[in-house]
């Protein structure tokens, strides 16, 4: 079957309501056209929800009456749509703590832990990151020699005890400028070319999103998602190009166009 992802931290809960359950035309401003959600997509398949510890607990409850029922109600219906769907959820929270803390519903903890994987950070086996790296630069450089690799692997154990705070996706990203660099250094790509560690400790804290700038970001991430293909965002976000092109206007936020 279909294997359809969300990630629960990218959308406002407002838009996380719509694209997990869909929604009916006219049900709020702007919804133009009915919309199937995330879960009928993935009906007879998998629906994977990243950061499930980011939902926020109002819309917990609607999510656990879905996995029980094995019924979803788009917003504005009050017809109820049978679906079929294994569950897979991510987080990086600990979310026992999350329960005892009241942000994370107990009834749904213990509906989504059936089977439960522990994922050990990338400084747990920091002496496989090399082959790892190996692996990586092979699906994104497969015309990479030996002597690429060995050399990749060479760079990565300079590093020594490091803690990997990133963990893969820092180790990713450091395969990626390997790979972009080396067609195009004549001498022997180093450490310093590829290794970026931000001082994240002197960043200033941002402040959280106003709704308006949430909402910006999220179209903007269809924008993304889409290659700026606003038809296909509007039909995503189930309104009109001419309607799209308001609302950015009125968020004020950059260029319509």
């Amino acid at each position: 079957g279909a294997f359809v992802a969300i990630n629960c931290s990218a959308f406002s809960r407002e838009l996380l309501e719509s694209e997990l359950f869909g929604h009916r035309a006219g049900s709020f401003t702007g919804a133009a056209k009915d919309k199937k959600g995330l879960f009928e997509e993935a009906d007879k398949g998998t629906l994977f929800l990243d950061e499930i510890g980011e939902m926020p607990l109002s819309l917990q409850a609607k999510l656990l009456r879905a996995l029980q029922e094995r019924k979803v109600r788009r917003i504005g219906s009050s017809h109820e749509i049978p679906v079929d769907v294994r569950i897979v959820a991510a987080t990086n929270r600990n979310l026992e703590k999350e329960v005892a803390r009241r942000r994370f519903r107990v009834d749904l903890y213990y509906r989504l832990n059936i089977l439960q994987i522990h994922m050990l950070p990338l400084r747990e086996y920091a002496d496989s990151a090399g082959d790892m790296a190996e692996r990586i630069l092979l699906r994104l450089a497969p015309e990479s020699d030996v002597s690429d690799r060995r050399h990749l692997r060479s760079l990565l154990k300079k590093l020594g005890t490091y803690d990997w705070p990133g963990n893969m996706r820092e180790l990713e990203n450091i395969v990626r400028r390997y790979a972009a660099l080396r067609p195009h250094l004549t001498r022997p790509i180093s450490l310093d070319d590829i290794f970026v560690r931000p001082d994240i400790q002197e960043k200033p804290l941002e402040t959280a999103p106003s709704k308006k700038e949430q909402e910006y970001r999220n179209i903007m991430e269809l924008f993304a998602r889409f290659h700026g293909n606003r038809t296909l965002v509007a039909r995503e976000l189930g309104i009109s190009r001419s309607t799209l092109w308001r609302k950015l206007k009125t968020l004020g936020q950059g260029n319509a166009d």
